[in-house]
């Protein structure tokens, strides 16, 4: 018989992130647009940061570099969010199967819009998104233990909306 313990993963990263925020502490954040190596990750670990955003939406940076960004936060134990470019949200998946822990989409207008975003960040049976035979919060685990897995980063993936005021 084989028990399915869930082990340290994605969701008990952010829940320390949320406990920071809940608590009234300060929680720092270091927005990502111009560097592509994940040395500025490191920094901002050095320099205590608790998080980072890599931004996509004003920037060049590949979905690539993206997802090593993320995944060397996630690897230092930080938060790493990625603000995706308006309505391109095909990307969601592959930004949280290589690390993101969540997604922050701008001009959110409305709660289909909401809806569409969120559904684009969770697994079937809550979303649309796709899901890999690994993906990076999984390390290399074996099919038992990454099937738990699956099931808390189901409900562990972050989609955050971003209101805009003035818009519609």
């Amino acid at each position: 018989m084989t028990i399915l313990v869930p082990e340290p993963d994605v969701a008990q990263r952010r829940n320390r992130l949320l406990a920071r925020l809940r608590a009234g502490e300060l929680t720092r954040m270091l927005g990502i647009r111009s560097s592509r190596t994940a040395d500025i990750v490191r920094i901002a670990h050095a320099t205590g940061h608790h998080c980072v955003m890599v931004d996509l939406e004003h920037s060049s940076i590949p979905l690539d570099v993206a997802g090593q960004l993320c995944g060397t936060a996630g690897d230092l134990g930080m938060t790493p969010f990625v603000r995706v470019p308006e309505r391109e949200y095909g990307a969601n998946g592959r930004l949280l199967d290589t690390g993101a822990h969540g997604i922050i989409a701008p001009r959110v207008d409305t709660v289909a819009d909401a809806r569409v975003i969120a559904q684009a960040c969770r697994f079937s049976p809550l979303g649309q998104r796709p899901s890999s035979r690994w993906f990076r919060p999984s390390g290399v685990r074996d099919l038992h233990r990454r099937a738990c897995l699956y099931c808390s980063a189901r409900h562990a993936a972050h989609a955050g909306p971003q209101l805009e005021p003035g818009t519609g």
